[in-house]
């Protein structure tokens, strides 16, 4: 009997003869039940031509029966008939990082291999999209993309990476998903469908492996700016303006802070912006202030609204200057004032009172602790932002001279081979390409 091909949206609980085409578009990991101790299962989405999706199950002993069958992006057709399969297996398809497309593709499915430079020790509980929290431990690699993994992954197969600290591990990353948020920045992030493969195979991770017995020490360097960061030194060291500048995207990781001492020159009020906006997101609203709102850009249905003021500076020091602009909270440090207050100088135009802020700003000095924008993972460009204000009456901060800003030194390079000549020089158009990227990739569960 020849049945008619129909769409997953066109099936329900009474259609008996059809034939439906598929692709596994998911297939999550093996589960233990945990409504039901001792009962395993398997769960897949597949997805047909219309984009429509189903979630199935497979449960007990169907799993080894037809876990050989379905493999993610496998291509099938389904009916009142047996399985047949249209496509092949399907094997890992790495890539190197520094492909991965930074405009996030919710439907972008990722197969990498990395070296691994850092495991976080215990999971982090997360809230996930649904509300609840989930397990997530970072991971971060030779290069500086951050891998988050959730769930069941961010226990044993995070555990069986910690020997990091003993050696450099070439690890396969299959089925990840790109990220971006304003907190984190861009990372990837594992899915239900991926696997985490300690001895992966293929060219990719042959040539890995070889450039890492080449460069150990390119690898230590950056290892230990991954720890720097991870846990970053009670001494709270300064550096100078022209230092920050001399800085390189290629040698800055994305989480990383910098500390600079400077006064504000020339603050000029037509520069301070004040209005009212939302306390969450401070997105402008006509709504008086102390009143409960929904707000549509940060979408809280709680949200007050509350004065919000933006100052646009030139600051310096006895190096160079630089641009940064504070907002609230920032704002409210360097005037020592409440954003009210503020508020009441700008709109009822009280050139004296900002006078006397201006005197202040001009002469005594401020602890800015600055950070990379999001330029630097998503355009690879270095854009130092301002993170927090600290205030200071009595400067006695040591000051770092071309140590942990300068450029790092040529590495120590092991004599390659001729066939590690071959290896060096693919894994050297990577790394250029890179470079002009200017972003930081490790596994990280940061590039």
């Amino acid at each position: 009997m020849k049945f008619e091909p129909v769409f997953l949206d066109e099936l329900n609980t009474q259609s008996k003869d059809y034939k439906v085409s598929v692709t596994v578009a998911e297939k999550g990991r093996v589960r233990d039940s945990p409504k039901k101790p001792g009962v395993t299962f398997q769960t897949l989405i597949l997805e047909d031509a219309k984009k429509n999706k189903m979630r199935c199950s497979l449960f007990g002993d169907q799993i080894p029966t037809y876990g050989e069958v379905f493999v993610p992006k496998g291509k099938y057709e389904i009916s009142k008939t047996p399985i047949s399969v249209v496509e092949g297996p399907i094997v890992p398809k790495y890539q190197p990082l520094f492909t991965i497309p930074r405009a996030v593709d919710p439907d972008g499915r990722y197969d990498v291999v990395a070296i691994v430079l850092f495991v976080e020790d215990q999971p982090q509980m997360i809230p996930n999209i649904r509300g609840r929290d989930s397990p997530v431990r970072e991971i971060y690699q030779e290069r500086p993309i951050t891998i988050s993994a959730w769930n069941d992954l961010a226990g044993k197969e995070c555990d069986a990476l910690c020997t990091w600290a003993e050696k450099f591990n070439v690890i396969g990353f299959t089925a990840l998903k790109s990220r971006m948020t304003k907190a984190t920045g861009f990372s990837l992030n594992t899915t239900m469908s991926t696997r985490i493969i300690h001895e992966p195979k293929g060219d990719k991770a042959d040539v890995l492996r070889e450039w890492a017995k080449m460069y150990p020490q390119m690898l230590l360097g950056r290892q230990e700016k991954v720890l720097n960061v991870r846990y970053p030194n009670t001494v709270k060291n300064v550096v100078t303006i022209a230092e920050l500048r001399a800085r390189k995207a290629i040698h800055t990781m994305q989480n990383e802070i910098a500390r600079i001492k400077v006064t504000i020159p020339e603050p000029e009020m037509e520069r301070l912006n004040a209005y009212v906006g939302c306390q969450g997101c401070g997105k402008r609203t006509n709504i008086p202030v102390g009143t409960s709102f929904p707000c549509n850009a940060c979408r809280k249905r709680d949200s007050v609204s509350s004065h919000r003021v933006i100052f646009k500076f030139e600051c310096s020091d006895e190096s160079g200057t630089m641009t940064f602009t504070t907002f609230n909270d920032a704002t409210e440090k360097l005037f020592r004032k409440s954003s009210t207050e503020i508020f009441n100088i700008k709109t009822t135009e009280d050139v004296e009172a900002f006078r006397k802020r201006q005197e202040k700003l001009s002469t005594k000095p401020f602890i800015f602790q600055v950070t990379p924008s999001q330029e630097l993972e998503t355009n690879n460009v270095l854009i130092w932002t301002l993170k927090d204000v600290e205030i200071i009456d009595d400067v006695s901060i040591p000051e770092v001279a071309n140590s942990a800003y300068a450029e790092l030194s040529h590495p120590l390079m092991i004599k390659p081979s001729d066939k590690g000549k071959g290896i060096e020089h693919e894994l050297l158009l990577e790394t250029e390409a890179h470079g002009k990227k200017t972003s930081v990739l490790g596994v990280w569960i940061n590039h």
